[in-house]
């Protein structure tokens, strides 16, 4: 969770850049020119982890087409 990146328009591949939790992106958000002072560390603003849930990944982004994948490691 908290990966971020761009959409290959050709494939609909994600292209990963970083993850927003990584102590390398927190240096970038606290050394930036805005200097917001967010801990992503901090618990209450991190994503609640589920140890097993909804097994389907429905994702959409502008110029690419909408598709429904199983997410499971099931064949």
């Amino acid at each position: 969770m908290g990966d971020y990146g761009t959409i290959i328009n050709e494939t609909g591949e994600f292209d990963w850049e970083g993850n927003i939790y990584s102590p390398h992106f927190q240096e970038q958000l606290q050394s930036s020119k805005y200097k917001f002072d967010i801990n992503l560390a901090d618990p209450a603003l991190r994503p609640i982890e589920q140890e097993a849930g909804d097994d389907h990944l429905i994702a959409k982004s502008w110029s690419v087409t909408t598709k429904e994948v199983k997410a499971s490691t099931e064949v």
